[in-house]
């Protein structure tokens, strides 16, 4: 029944389907908004708690260090000079450990939007191949 009062043009249609796509996309950079800021969000709340444990637990750890640079040279024929190397030493090579493994996490642990970004791709291409029908 073409040209009933029921049929669509096929102009109109696209119309449709391109206001339907570009709404479509909208809401996926929405969602890829979203999700990036959640990811960023959750890192900063991280470095801030890791930062405060930091703080808490400093003193703490100068005081423990101290004991076992005095303690050292009870079991080592070391002086107590030589006591706070060893200690200052394994220190600095626990730093350096812990330095590297923070860069390494930091590095891998992008925000997801790796999905939104799939999720887009895909429907770029289902209207492509239904516009081309």
């Amino acid at each position: 029944m073409i040209g009933s009062k029921g049929d669509r043009a096929t102009g109109d249609l696209i119309r449709e389907v391109a206001g339907d796509l570009q709404l479509l996309v909208r809401k996926e950079l929405e969602l890829a908004r979203t999700e990036l800021v959640e990811g960023v969000t959750a890192k900063v709340k991280g470095a801030g708690l890791a930062a405060g444990a930091f703080l808490l637990v400093f003193p703490a750890l100068l005081f423990l260090f101290v004991a076992l640079a005095l303690w050292l040279p009870r079991i080592l024929p070391v002086s107590v000079a030589g006591g706070f190397l060893i200690v200052s030493l394994l220190m600095f090579l626990f730093a350096g450990l812990v330095i590297g493994i923070g860069i390494k996490i930091f590095r891998s642990g992008r925000p997801g939007v790796a999905s939104t970004v799939e999720s887009v791709k895909e429907d770029v291409r289902w209207a492509r191949g239904h516009l081309r029908s």
